[in-house]
């Protein structure tokens, strides 16, 4: 028999739960009630929450500012008429300014920012930027350099003004991006007036794109000023363009980018160049600048010469320390379409005419129609390497100086020659060598020395003849007092010492302190004084009053007339040096 015990229930029976579940429920069923009272508490009260919040924040760091917080969410939080700094003055003020957060296991990130109105106040210095009140945000202890946030940000109707040592510049932005890559906006710049190392540049403006690629800006597009000067070098340039794609270090510090350039004229000194047009690459920093310009367009107006196309190319550094400015530049520079003004080549035609009737009259006659079409084209080109250092000092080395004229004549450079820029201007600090040739003229190579104030050299022409004239001037010495082993008959003028020489019996002797005259006629003149010249127009002979009597120059004879030459020649054999005197 079973016991009623064991018994299996059936049908309708009830069984009653545990009365420790059943409370169990109830207390954990209060106590989400009461989490969500809590949560719906807090959401109704997240915007005084979230303000208390921002406050703490603005205090711990000693910041003044003020803004209106418009909404509060779990993943975007708006803020309107953010003023940060002196209300009068402030360091950041903005109309909106939108941040949305991105949930995740490792909790909330900042995703994005998006920002409309915003103006900002900073200043650059010794590499810095600063923002004022907002410098408070960073740590003051910490030597790291500024680095973009790695954010997104959407920038709308943003305007900046940024104080430099050299310009207050306004800018403006519009875009979106990541701020560590792929940001893109379109910016504009203007600065009233930039200066640095004694030059000065009007109305810069940039309209173009900024980039940032990886945390470093890139500009590209024009940037234009109506003239920029540097009034010490006597350098105007006037309406620049500049076509840039500049790309800067993260701190600004660095450049490294290439310029188309264009202006209208470029003025230097009493020369203008006209329609210039070039590129311009640079690499490096404020105080050493890589650089490699070419000019590959442009036309030369001066009082004296004139040229259809000149080119210029050079590489080399450029560097800028406390205000002063140094340069070192290496290249080439080349003129086509070069030309003499007319009051140059009318000079040459003056000189014809005054010597018609002269024994040199052919001569002259023969060359000046020469020199007058090789001043009316010819083309030019040299090397060149300049300098000007911190302190000031300047020089320049010349090297391959050539013109070529349409009508034959060259002239040659031998070796190079420098010269070097002193307070008193410039002077020549190694010996410079040009040879002359071409139809019609004659060979002649000079060269050419300056000591202090004091200018020597030598000049050679190769025996020239025209319509019976001769002219030869073996070797023009200059070297003070002549000591060159020229013929008899030489003569030297000293300039320095205001001292005439002539050569006899193979040695120098000064003949005159200075103020020798020249007679031009048929018979001698009288009451000669020693050194006196008297030009025999008749037989076209030179003499020299020397020990009581006309000595013939170039003959080496002595007597009234000399020794004698051919009829109808000249020969020219002199020492010359040029003084301060």
């Amino acid at each position: 028999m079973q016991d009623p015990a064991d018994e299996t229930p059936t049908g309708d029976v009830d069984v009653q739960p545990d009365s420790g579940a059943q409370w169990k429920r109830r207390i954990f069923g209060g106590v989400g009630i009461l989490l969500a009272l809590l949560l719906l508490f807090a959401w109704g009260q997240r915007n005084t929450i979230a303000d208390r919040f921002v406050q703490n924040a603005f205090a711990e760091r000693g910041i003044k500012a003020s803004y209106k917080i418009d909404t509060i969410g779990l993943r975007t939080q708006r803020i309107r008429d953010l003023v940060i700094g002196d209300p009068a003055r402030p360091d950041l003020t903005a109309k909106l300014v939108e941040i949305n957060v991105a949930l995740n296991f490792a909790g909330a990130t900042l995703r994005d920012v998006h920002a409309d109105g915003v103006i900002l106040r900073g200043r650059y210095a010794d590499g810095t930027f600063s923002f004022g009140e907002l410098d408070k945000f960073r740590d003051p202890k910490s030597a790291e350099p500024f680095e973009w946030p790695d954010i997104a940000v959407n920038i709308k109707n943003a305007r900046a003004r940024i104080d430099t040592p050299w310009a207050v510049i306004g800018a403006s932005l519009n875009g979106g991006g990541l701020l560590r890559n792929r940001f893109a906006g379109d910016l504009s710049l203007r600065a009233p007036v930039v200066k640095a190392a004694g030059c000065s540049a009007a109305d810069m403006k940039f309209d173009g794109k900024l980039l940032l690629e990886w945390r470093e800006p890139r500009l590209i597009g024009p940037m234009t000023s109506t003239k920029a000067t540097c009034s010490d070098a006597g350098i105007a340039l006037v309406a620049p363009l500049l076509e840039a794609n500049l790309k800067l270090s993260e701190r600004f510090d660095a450049w490294d980018g290439t310029f188309t350039y264009a202006a209208d004229a470029l003025r230097i000194s009493q020369a203008q160049l006209r329609g210039i047009s070039g590129k311009l690459s640079v690499d490096g920093k404020l105080a050493r600048t890589n650089f490699d310009f070419a000019m590959v367009k442009g036309s030369l107006r001066s009082a004296p010469l004139s040229a259809r196309r000149l080119a210029l190319a050079a590489k080399g550094t450029a560097g800028l320390i406390d205000g002063d400015m140094a340069l070192s530049a290496r290249g080439d520079a080349s003129i086509t379409g070069g030309a003499f003004d007319r009051g140059t080549i009318t000079g040459l035609r003056d000189l014809a005419a005054q010597t018609k009737d002269t024994p040199v009259g052919p001569i002259i006659a023969r060359m000046a129609p020469v020199l007058e079409r090789a001043g009316d084209q010819f083309s030019a080109n040299l090397n060149f390497d300049a300098y000007q250092d911190f302190q000031g000092r300047r020089g320049t080395s010349i090297a391959d100086l050539a013109f070529n004229s349409a009508s034959g004549v060259r002239v040659r450079q031998n070796g190079s020659f420098g010269v070097t820029g002193t307070a008193t201007g410039w002077r020549l600090d190694a010996p410079a060598q040009l040879a002359l040739s071409g139809p019609n003229v004659p060979a002649a190579t000079l060269s050419l020395a300056q000591s202090g104030q004091n200018w020597s050299g030598n000049l050679v022409i190769a025996p020239y003849a025209s319509g019976g004239a001769k002219l030869t001037v073996p070797k023009l010495a200059v070297n003070g007092v002549p000591t060159a082993a020229l013929p008899d008959g030489a003569i030297a003028v000293d300039t320095l010492n205001n001292a005439f020489y002539f050569r006899s019996n193979s040695t120098w002797t000064q003949v005159s302190g200075g103020g020798a005259s020249l007679t031009v006629a048929e018979t001698e003149p009288a009451s000669p004084d020693l050194g006196d010249l008297w030009f025999e127009s008749d037989s076209g002979r030179t003499f020299v009053y020397y020990d009581s009597q006309w000595v013939e120059i170039g003959g080496g004879g002595g007597g009234g007339g000399g020794s004698t030459t051919d009829e109808g020649s000249i020969a020219m054999v002199a020492s010359w040096m040029v003084g301060s005197n």
